[in-house]
């Protein structure tokens, strides 16, 4: 099977909606258990990483959930404590 970077690259790099939706679609199918891996093979494939990644992260932190985030990536947040307070009171 191809890599991400090489399918994301096939259907193409930019944020319109024709070429990132298919690249969301591919990345939230293939990663659908792995959030870390899913977001960092999206900023590797290049391009308008950004656009992805929002769209992928949302669906692929629905799925997997809040524990799915590297305490890596959450620490160095200067306002965690404080979306994790407004997250709670929603929920």
């Amino acid at each position: 099977s191809q890599d991400t970077g090489q399918i994301i690259k096939e259907f193409g790099q930019m944020c319109a909606t024709p070429a990132a939706l298919p690249g969301v679609v591919h990345l939230v199918l293939r990663y659908e258990d792995n959030l870390k891996e899913g977001l960092i093979e999206n900023v590797m494939a290049g391009g308008d990483s950004a656009a992805r990644g929002m769209a992928a992260g949302m669906l692929l932190g629905a799925a997997c959930g809040q524990e799915a985030i590297p305490d890596e990536w959450l620490e160095n947040m200067t306002a965690f404590a404080r979306i994790r307070q407004l997250l709670e009171n929603i929920g």
